[in-house]
């Protein structure tokens, strides 16, 4: 096999491998709902990320998991990164029982592993690891990969009366 033929099959056996993954695609059942969710999410991160917070209805419309409420406040982001751990503020748009979305100065990784410290209110501090879902210039989405029954009915306390973020269909 001549150099040339070696390389044209390894680019062969390559696009074969992102095609049968672009076509996988996974079904996730959510009160009833289903959230269908392909591979090809994993190669265009902004498809897979808007798609997390949705699923579709039975009569096939896009809808939120939870609902968003208007929220703002100084966040603070910690992240392990061998060899490091790194600390930097953030500041929240809007929150959720299911995560939040912040403008973040410093870059973060999609699919990242952080932990959120978020003030509720001058008393009320919550700690939640959570993970970047979510990347848009500075916006970042994290979903919370943890939240005890005290801190989901501390949040829903928190946005009690507030107005509901309206969602956007990108369709």
């Amino acid at each position: 096999m001549t150099l040339s033929q070696s390389a044209q099959l390894g680019e062969s056996l390559a696009q074969s491998q992102v095609e049968i993954l672009t076509a996988a695609v996974f079904s996730i059942a959510y009160e009833g709902a289903v959230l269908e969710r392909s591979l090809h999410g994993w190669f265009c991160p902004m498809i897979a990320d808007m798609e997390q917070s949705t699923f579709h209805n039975a009569g096939g419309a896009a809808e939120r998991i939870a609902p968003r409420y208007e929220f703002e406040g100084r966040i603070r982001i910690c992240v392990e990164r061998s060899p490091q751990n790194l600390v930097m503020d953030g500041w929240a748009r809007d929150i959720s029982e299911t995560g939040l979305c912040a403008f973040v100065a410093h870059g973060l990784i999609l699919r990242e592993d952080v932990t959120l410290e978020i003030r509720l209110s001058p008393a009320e501090k919550l700690t939640i690891p959570a993970r970047v879902v979510r990347s848009l210039g500075t916006q970042y989405g994290f979903q919370f990969r943890a939240l005890s029954a005290d801190q989901r009915a501390e949040i829903l306390s928190t946005v009690k009366g507030r107005r509901e973020v309206p969602f956007l269909r990108t369709q």
